[in-house]
C-alpha cells in the first residue's frame, strides 16, 4: 500500500488561492501540507526562477505588487509544510477508520508514489488556455501565451526570436509587454474583435471600477507596445501556421469573411483565446460541476467553496476564471469555512471575516464574466478555424473530419467519452485536455444541441501522466474503480 502522512488540510496548488488558504489556515492552528508541480511556490501567474538566479525585473510593476507580499508572506510561514515537484494524480475517499472520515490525496514525486491523508481537502489548481485548432497548431513554435510566459519568467528563456501573438484574450498585451521589455521582437499583436468590443464591455460602470488597476496596466502595456512600433491589429485572426519542420510565417485574414489575406513571418506564434478551469481532480472525486463559458466546468459550491463533496473545497480558477486577486479572496474565504468547521473559528466570526472578501470577489467575479463575454471566440469564427483536415486531437492524430465521419455514422454519439472510443480522440497523454472543448463543440453542431448540454470527458485517476515505473514499483494501491462521472 502506499505510505501516507496524515494532516488537517492538504492543499493542492501553490497559485495564489492555495497560498492566500495556506496563510490562513496555518496562523488559525490547522497542520497544512501545500503540494504543487513547481519546485517554489507561487503558481503560473507569480512563478519565479530558480534559486539559483537573481533576476531584477521578476515581477515588476505594482499589478504584481500584492502577488509579491503574498509570496514573501508564505515563504517565511511557520509551520506550514511545502511539498514541491509533486504531481497530485488522485483524490479519493478511503472509508471511515476510527470515526473519522479522510480523503487520500496521491501524488507522485521523483518518481515515488506518496499519499496524504487529510481530513479537509482545497483544490486550487488553477486553470490553463482554451486550445483552439486550426491548420498547422501542431508545428513546432506553435505556443500559448502562458507557455511563452512561463519560459520567460522561469527561466528567463526567449521562445523565440520574432514572435507574433494572437487570440481575443487582453493577456496578449501583457505578454508582448514583457518579451519587448526582454528584449524579444514581437512582430504583431492580433486581436480577433472589432475594437469596438472592449469599448463595450467598459459601457457599465461596475466592471470598470473594480479592475481598474488592471484595465491601467493593460492601458500602460498598450502604450508601451504602440510606442515599441509593433502593429495592433483588432478584426483579424491567424487561420494557418506555414512552415515544414517549424513555424516560418502565419496568414492572418480578417475575422469577417471578406478581405484579403497577408502573411508575416515568424519563428513562434503565442496564441489566447480563454482559458479552461483544471477542474479535473474535483469531477474525478465526484464534484459537482458546470460548463460556464470563459472558464469551462467550474465547480458548484456555497459561500465558504465547499463542493458537494464533504470536506472538499476549491479556489481560485476552479469557481471561474476572474485573475489572481480574485482567486487569492476565494481561498481566504475558503480557509476561514475551513477552519470555522474545524473548530478554530465560531461560524459567526467566519462569516464576518468574509463578509468584505465575498464582496471584492463578488465586484471581481463580475468584471470577469464581462471580459469573457467579449473574449469568447464564437462559434462560427472557431469552425471557420478548423477546415475537415486539421488536426483536432494532435496526441492521437484525429482530424476534424474523422471525428465529423464517425459522429455522421453513429447518431447514438453524444458524449465526448462515446466519441474516444470510435475515435482514440482525447486518448493521448494530455488526457484530452487540448481537445475537449473542440470535440464537445463538434457534437453540439452535429447533435443540434448546446455546448454547456454535451457531457465532456470523464476524469479518471491518474487525472496525470505519472511514470509506469513508479506504479509498478508498488504491490497495491488505492482503488481505482470510482463511479463513472459524467461532468
Amino acid at each position: 500500500m502506499i505510505a501516507s502522512e496524515r494532516c488537517d488540510l492538504a492543499i493542492v496548488g501553490a497559485g495564489p488561492g492555495g497560498l492566500a488558504a495556506a496563510l490562513v489556515a496555518t496562523e488559525c492552528g490547522l497542520d497544512v501540507c501545500l503540494l504543487d508541480e513547481q519546485p517554489r511556490l507561487g503558481g503560473q501567474i507569480y512563478r519565479q526562477p530558480p534559486l539559483g538566479f537573481r533576476v531584477d525585473s521578476w515581477l515588476a510593476g505594482r499589478v504584481y505588487r500584492r502577488g509579491r507580499a503574498l509570496l514573501k508572506r508564505a515563504e517565511t510561514l511557520r509551520g506550514l509544510r511545502h511539498i514541491p515537484e509533486a504531481t497530485v494524480w488522485g483524490l479519493f475517499s478511503p472509508e471511515p477508520a476510527a470515526g473519522e472520515s479522510r480523503h487520500r490525496v496521491c501524488f507522485e514525486r521523483a518518481g515515488e508514489l506518496s499519499a496524504l491523508d487529510a481530513r479537509y481537502v482545497l483544490l486550487a489548481s488553477g486553470c490553463y488556455e482554451m486550445p483552439v485548432p486550426f491548420p498547422g497548431w501542431h508545428l513546432p513554435g506553435v505556443m500559448s501565451v502562458g507557455a511563452i510566459q512561463t519560459l520567460l519568467k522561469s527561466q528567463r528563456v526567449a521562445a523565440g526570436r520574432n514572435v507574433i501573438l494572437a487570440g481575443s484574450h487582453p493577456l496578449l498585451l501583457i505578454a508582448a509587454d514583457q518579451l519587448l521589455e526582454a528584449g524579444v521582437r514581437v512582430s504583431a499583436v492580433i486581436f480577433s474583435q472589432s475594437p469596438g468590443a472592449m469599448i463595450r464591455m467598459l459601457a457599465s460602470p461596475v466592471p470598470l471600477i473594480s479592475a481598474l488597476p488592471q484595465l491601467l496596466h493593460g492601458a500602460r502595456c498598450v502604450r508601451r507596445i504602440r510606442r515599441a512600433g509593433v502593429p495592433l491589429l483588432s478584426g483579424h485572426v491567424v487561420t494557418e501556421a506555414l512552415g515544414s519542420d517549424t513555424v516560418e510565417a502565419v496568414r492572418v485574414c480578417p475575422s469577417g469573411h471578406h478581405g484579403e489575406s497577408r502573411v508575416i513571418a515568424c519563428d513562434t506564434v503565442g496564441l489566447c483565446y480563454g482559458f479552461l478551469a483544471s477542474t479535473e481532480l474535483a469531477r474525478q472525486a465526484g464534484a459537482r460541476c458546470a460548463w460556464e463559458t470563459g472558464s469551462g466546468w467550474v465547480v458548484r459550491t456555497d459561500e465558504f467553496m465547499r463542493s458537494s463533496v464533504p470536506n472538499i473545497r476549491v479556489a481560485g480558477e476552479l469557481i471561474g476564471v476572474a485573475g489572481a486577486e480574485a482567486a487569492a479572496l476565494s481561498g481566504e474565504i475558503a480557509a476561514l469555512g475551513i477552519v470555522s468547521d474545524a473548530g478554530y473559528l465560531t461560524a459567526g466570526a467566519a462569516s464576518i471575516r468574509s463578509r468584505q472578501l465575498r464582496r471584492r470577489l463578488g465586484r471581481l467575479r463580475t468584471f470577469a464574466a464581462r471580459l469573457a463575454e467579449v473574449a469568447a471566440p464564437s462559434p462560427e469564427l472557431l469552425r471557420r478555424l478548423a477546415p475537415p483536415e486539421t488536426l483536432l486531437c494532435r496526441c492521437e492524430e484525429v482530424t476534424v473530419g474523422t471525428l465529423g465521419d464517425a459522429l455522421r455514422a453513429d447518431p447514438a454519439v453524444e458524449s465526448a467519452s462515446t466519441a474516444k472510443l470510435l475515435t482514440r480522440v482525447g486518448m493521448g497523454m494530455c488526457q484530452g485536455r487540448m481537445c475537449e472543448h473542440a470535440v464537445r463543440r463538434l457534437l453540439g453542431e452535429f447533435r443540434g444541441r448546446a455546448l454547456e448540454e454535451i457531457p465532456g470527458f470523464v476524469p479518471r485517476p491518474p487525472v496525470k501522466p505519472i511514470p509506469l515505473a513508479a506504479l509498478a514499483a508498488r504491490a497495491t494501491l488505492p482503488p481505482l474503480d470510482p463511479k463513472d462521472r459524467v461532468a
